[in-house]
């Protein structure tokens, strides 16, 4: 019996550590001489209730998303150089995936968003302008490599 409920401990845990949304996001990427790329993606985002982790969590979604649908849809002439990235500008559209509600970064879904405010959602990746998220993401993705500073 011990072991049942510890095992639903566990579960009712990872529930409250975990949260999905279905995020619409318009992302703008700038690139050191390029034109920048403008789209819209549907993502799904899991994340913590951690505020460090729950925006890093949704960013790195939002770039991995990003990276592979470039990726697939890259002609030839024209494959866009990530190790020259300057700027992710993303807005947000967020709609709970349990409960349905639908809102926009201003009427946020709670504390799990608050850092859209405070960040306003770009990311700049020059040596002198990163923060730990982007910092994060230039390991990740290996991107940003050859940024110059401003």
């Amino acid at each position: 019996m011990t072991k049942q409920v510890s095992g639903l401990f566990q579960t009712w845990m990872e529930t409250r550590k975990l949260d999905t949304y279905q995020t619409t996001v318009n992302v703008i990427v700038t690139f050191e001489e390029e034109e920048p790329l403008e789209c819209d993606l549907d993502v799904t985002v899991k994340f913590n209730l951690y505020p460090l982790n729950r925006e890093l969590d949704c960013v790195e979604q939002i770039m991995s998303e990003l990276v592979m649908r470039d990726a697939i849809t890259k002609t030839p002439n024209r494959i866009r150089d990530y190790s020259r990235l300057v700027k992710l500008s993303i807005t947000w559209n967020i709609q709970r995936g349990v409960a349905g509600r639908r809102t926009t970064a201003s009427h946020q879904t709670g504390p799990r968003w608050e850092f859209i405010g405070r960040v306003g959602s770009q990311y700049y990746f020059q040596p002198n302008q990163r923060d730990l998220i982007e910092d994060v993401l230039v390991q990740k993705f290996d991107i940003a490599s050859n940024t110059a500073e401003i």
